[in-house]
C-alpha cells in the first residue's frame, strides 16, 4: 500500500509541474554572506640538529689542544637563549721543571722546612710573549645559521655580549703578573696577527689563585653558572667577536697571546717537591643573542624545509580551492583576512618579530605581529590577524593561482636569541567574507 501511495504522490507532482509549463533556468544565482577559511601552510619542523653544538661551531677544540667546547645552560634558568662554552687552556708551566740540575742537587741538601727564594733558583722570572690559536672562527657560527635557515645573517646581526671568563691557579707563595690580549691571526703556523683587531683581557696585572671550577653537567651540557664563580676578571668580548676589520681574512681564527713576568715569591723546599706551578684558563660564553643591524626577511617555507638545498624566497603553490566556482566569490568579497597563530618559534624576542604575507607575489607584503601561545592552555588573542587592502582584492580577481610569500620580519635594532629549544610550529589560514549574489549556472 506505501508503494502504491508514493506512485500516486510522484504522478501528481509531474502532472502539476507538466500542467504549469515550467522550464529549467538558464542561470542561478546564490545570495552568499559567509565567511571562508583556507589553509596557506600548516608549517611544522624541528632545527635543532641543525643548529647544535656540531652545526654551529664545527669541529673547534680538543682535549690534546687544550681547547674544549660545551652545551652551555647556564643555571638551567633561561631556555630562550642557547649558549655555547669554549673553555681553553691559555698557559701552564711547573717552574720547577725549570731549575737546572746543579740546583736541584743543592736543595735535595737542606732541610725540609727550609726557605726557598724564586730568585735564587736560577729559573727565568718571565716568559712570552707566546701566541695560542684557538681553531675558531665566528663567522662560523653564522655560517650554522645560514645553512640552518637558508638565509645569510651576515652583517646583518651583532653578538649583544660575550662574556669572557680568565682563571687562574697559582701554587702558595708563587706571585706573577700576566698580559692577555687576543687578535684574529692566520690558520698558519706560525700564526700572522692581525694588530689592527687587538683586544686586552688582562694587563700586566697580578695574578691571584682563582682555579676554574669543576663543571657541573647533564647530558653534556654544562649547568655551572661562571657568573656566579671566583674568577680573576671578567670582560665583555663583543666587540673582538663582532670584528669586521678588513685585516681579517676567511680562514682566521681567534688567538690568544700572553706574557708572564715579574715571578717571584718564597716557598718551603717541601712545597717546592709538589710543583711550582701556574695555569691560566680562558672561559668564552656565546650566548647566541644578537642585535638586528639590518630587516632581516626569512622566507617561513625555506625556513620549514632547510634541511633542503633550496633557497628560495618565497612559497609558491596552486591552491585547490581557487577553482572556477571559487573565483566566482572574488567578485563579491568584502574582506580578506590572514590568520595565523606561532606556537613554536626558532627565534625568541618580546617584541620586533612580525609575519608578512604577499598574497599577489608582487614582493608587497603586509605584516602583523608575531608572538608565541601556549599550546597547552590557548586563550584569546592567540590567533593574530592581517587585513588585506581592497587593492589586494581587486588584484586578486585576475589571478589564476594564488602564489604567496610569507616571511618572518626581524626589524631593525630588536635583540633576538635563538633558544635551547629550535622548533617551528604555525598555522596559517586565508579568511574570506563574502557578501552578495554569485552566479553558479
Amino acid at each position: 500500500m506505501k508503494k502504491i501511495a508514493g506512485a500516486i504522490l510522484f504522478f501528481s507532482f509531474v502532472s502539476v509541474f507538466i500542467s504549469c509549463n515550467w522550464r529549467i533556468p538558464e542561470t542561478i544565482a546564490v545570495r552568499s554572506n559567509a565567511d571562508y577559511n583556507f589553509s596557506l601552510g600548516n608549517f611544522n619542523h624541528d632545527l635543532d640538529s641543525q643548529m647544535n653544538l656540531q652545526a654551529m661551531l664545527g669541529n673547534v677544540g680538543s682535549e690534546s689542544s687544550g681547547i674544549q667546547v660545551y652545551d652551555y645552560f647556564p643555571g638551567k634558568t633561561d631556555a630562550n637563549a642557547q649558549h655555547f662554552l669554549l673553555k681553553v687552556k691559555v698557559y701552564e708551566m711547573d717552574f720547577a721543571q725549570q731549575i737546572p740540575s746543579s740546583v736541584q742537587q743543592l736543595i735535595q741538601l737542606m732541610p725540609e722546612d727550609t726557605s726557598i727564594d724564586l730568585t735564587d733558583l736560577s729559573i727565568p722570572l718571565a716568559y712570552g710573549p707566546e701566541t695560542k690559536g684557538l681553531q675558531f672562527n665566528p663567522s662560523s657560527m653564522l655560517a650554522g645559521l645560514r645553512n640552518a635557515t637558508q638565509f645569510d645573517f651576515a652583517d646583518k646581526i651583532e653578538f649583544t655580549s660575550v662574556p669572557l671568563y680568565l682563571y687562574c691557579k697559582v701554587t702558595d707563595g708563587l706571585s706573577a703578573k700576566a698580559t692577555l690580549k687576543m687578535y684574529y691571526g692566520s690558520s698558519s703556523d706560525p700564526i700572522v696577527l692581525r694588530p689592527s683587531t687587538e683586544f686586552t683581557v688582562f694587563n700586566n696585572s697580578a695574578i691571584t689563585n682563582r682555579p676554574i671550577p669543576q663543571f657541573a653537567t647533564e647530558e653534556n651540557t654544562v649547568i655551572t653558572n661562571l657568573e656566579n664563580t671566583q674568577f680573576i676578571t671578567k670582560v665583555d668580548a663583543a666587540d673582538l667577536i663582532n670584528c669586521s676589520d678588513s685585516s681579517v681574512q676567511e680562514n682566521d681564527q681567534l688567538c690568544v697571546t700572553y706574557r708572564i713576568s715579574d715571578i717571584s715569591g718564597t716557598i718551603t723546599k717541601a712545597a717546592l717537591q709538589n710543583g711550582l706551578k701556574i695555569e691560566i684558563y680562558a672561559a668564552l660564553d656565546l650566548p647566541l643573542r644578537f642585535n638586528v643591524k639590518d630587516n632581516l626577511q626569512l622566507d617561513l617555507a625555506s625556513l620549514n624545509n632547510s634541511s633542503s638545498n633550496s633557497s628560495s624566497g618565497s612559497t609558491s603553490f596552486s591552491l585547490p580551492e581557487l577553482n572556477a566556482e571559487v573565483k566566482k566569490l572574488l567578485g563579491i568579497i568584502e574582506s580578506i583576512s590572514v590568520n595565523y597563530t606561532a606556537y613554536k618559534l626558532p627565534f625568541y624576542s618580546t617584541s620586533g618579530i612580525f609575519l608578512g604575507v604577499d598574497l599577489l607575489g608582487n614582493g608587497q607584503y603586509q605584516y602583523g605581529e608575531l608572538s608565541i601561545a601556549d599550546e597547552n592552555h590557548p586563550r584569546a588573542g592567540d590567533q593574530h590577524t592581517i587585513t588585506i587592502p581592497s587593492a589586494t582584492i581587486l588584484a586578486l580577481r585576475n589571478q589564476t593561482s594564488i602564489n604567496p610569500g610569507i616571511k618572518v620580519k626581524i626589524a631593525n635594532n630588536t635583540v633576538f636569541s635563538i633558544p635551547r629549544s629550535k622548533n617551528i610550529k604555525m598555522n596559517v589560514q586565508l579568511g574570506l567574507t563574502t557578501n552578495g549574489d554569485y552566479q553558479i549556472k
